[in-house]
């Protein structure tokens, strides 16, 4: 669909030459076989890839809050992925757009 198009572009133009950070962890994600990976972008503006896309409205926040690397508490950095996501709809991006 149109969203699955935008977000591979989005991706795309996100890592082209661009230099990231990957934090992993051991556990896995909801009982699947994926682990927790976390990627940033340290020299754009630090911010993870996570929040990128949910601020482009190409991703929801669908998951258990967890404690970032970067001491981040869970509670706090949830609540700025919120008013993210409320950026990206009030901005009508990507999934939030009016097709």
């Amino acid at each position: 669909g149109c969203v699955e198009n935008d977000l591979r572009e989005h991706l795309l133009a996100l890592l082209r030459g661009e230099p990231v950070e990957v934090w992993t962890r051991g556990e896995r994600v909801m009982d699947s076989d994926r682990v927790h990976a976390l990627v940033r972008f340290p020299r754009r503006s630090n911010r993870w890839l996570h929040e990128e896309l949910v601020l482009a409205g190409l991703a929801r926040i669908y998951t258990m809050p967890t404690d970032l690397p970067d001491g981040t508490p869970k509670q706090t950095h949830l609540r700025h992925l919120r008013a993210l996501e409320a950026e990206a709809r009030a901005g009508q991006r990507g999934a939030w757009a009016k097709r």
